[in-house]
């Protein structure tokens, strides 16, 4: 189990005259593995700074994170990914002003791309990997992070060649000290698991895997894999605990979000925030006071855009539920627990079948086996969550997966 730093205590990342001593000393830390960091319980997610949730002024981005991290947000995230690597740029601007002992910061390899642009490029290669870290740092304008990511790995033609390329490269990015932990990130927990197995098995065991979505008020799955992750000796870290948006105040989700494609599982989005409404209760804050309290886990990515969003944040954080939002919080939880997101009803192997049956795009319209050496392909984008399913054949695949389910989410 995580040690938490006892109440009133400075983590390492501390910094006289910079950060707001009183604020510091309100959020917890949880020591990270058997690091010698100590992470804070809510981390900034960058991908509002990428365009993925909308356009925000670069400036308002740059103060916010600033702040944060002044009030005791420890744990900055971001991507390659996001928006064509403008997360990391405008992250760098944020971090040109605060002392680099300040914060830790992970970034992402192996996934390229832009939402808008509907469509992602992977590339699992060892040589990308070793070219996009040094991509990262230049953009980021620091000389090493602290947490380095493959992103997405269930997108992968095989875990096969997770392994031979990219995790194989970010070992050696570990070794070269550009990052101090590596790991993977996933949408499916039972192949962040079976990443965890394949990186034992290879001699290049990951410090840490990144969940995200899986541990929010319809959909606990994370919590499963705890103990085993506990015993290999491996962190969990975890993300999004207002489900891309899905657990907000007016289901506020963007059109790329896997909500607008699977029937019902938005009206039930709004049916579960219009309860907490007519309670005079914010369902965003009772998702993030939720997710928070998981035992085992050291920090939570949520999306800041605004000071505003971020003081709601911290409120969540770091005061207790009064006991009618604990009364709707279990409302919320019965009503609503059915709800599983989609990848983990699906067998890897069914998902990969699925994928063929929708004609899975790679770069040159090459079958999978045709590409197990070159790693990098192309997919359409019509979801974050559902990348590689075209919009039509999505559609057409519903009635298939959930057969015999019940009520469905993602």
């Amino acid at each position: 189990m995580s040690s938490v730093l006892p109440e009133g205590s400075l983590p390492p990342t501390y910094v006289d005259g910079f950060h707001d001593l009183d604020a510091v000393k309100r959020m917890t830390y949880t020591r990270v593995g058997d690091t010698d960091m100590y992470f804070s319980k809510l981390g900034f997610g960058g991908a509002v700074a990428g365009g993925i949730y909308g356009d925000f002024e670069t400036e308002e981005i740059v103060e916010t994170i600033v702040d944060a991290v002044r009030q005791g947000i420890n744990w900055i995230d971001t991507a390659a990914f996001y928006g064509w690597g403008r997360s990391e740029e405008i992250i760098g601007l944020a971090l040109k002003r605060m002392p680099r002992q300040a914060y830790y910061i992970s970034t992402k390899c192996c996934r390229y791309g832009r939402l808008s642009d509907k469509k992602s490029i992977f590339n699992f290669s060892y040589e990308r990997v070793m070219k996009s870290i040094d991509e990262s740092l230049e953009k980021l304008g620091i000389a090493y992070v602290d947490l380095y990511v493959i992103h997405d790995i269930e997108f992968a033609p095989s875990l096969d060649i997770v392994t031979r390329g990219a995790l194989r490269a970010i070992k050696d990015v570990q070794k070269a000290g550009k990052t101090k932990l590596v790991g993977v990130s996933a949408l499916p927990v039972r192949i962040l698991a079976e990443m965890v197995q394949r990186s034992i098995a290879a001699g290049m065991k990951i410090d840490f895997v990144l969940s995200y979505t899986r541990n929010v008020l319809f959909d606990t799955t994370l919590q499963e894999y705890l103990p085993a992750f506990e015993k290999q000796g491996v962190i969990v870290l975890n993300a999004s605990p207002l489900a891309n948006g899905l657990l907000t105040s007016g289901v506020n989700i963007q059109e790329w979000h896997c909500a607008n494609l699977v029937p019902g599982l938005k009206k039930a989005a709004e049916e579960a925030d219009a309860y907490c409404q007519s309670k005079g209760i914010d369902i965003s804050r009772l998702a993030i006071s939720f997710c928070v309290s998981t035992p085992g886990i050291p920090s939570h990515l949520n999306g800041i855009h605004s000071k505003e969003a971020l003081q709601k944040n911290l409120d969540a954080v770091l005061n207790p539920l009064s006991a009618e939002e604990k009364e709707v919080l279990q409302h919320i939880r019965k009503e609503y627990v059915p709800l599983k997101l989609l990848l983990d009803q699906l067998s890897y192997s069914y998902h990969m079948e699925a994928l063929k049956e929708l004609n899975f795009r790679l770069t040159n319209g090459e079958q999978e086996e045709q590409v197990q050496d070159r790693i990098c392909f192309e997919v359409e984008q019509p979801s974050i969550i559902l990348t590689v399913f075209t919009e039509a054949g999505w559609r057409d695949l519903i009635p298939k997966i959930f057969q015999g389910h019940g009520r469905t989410g993602c």
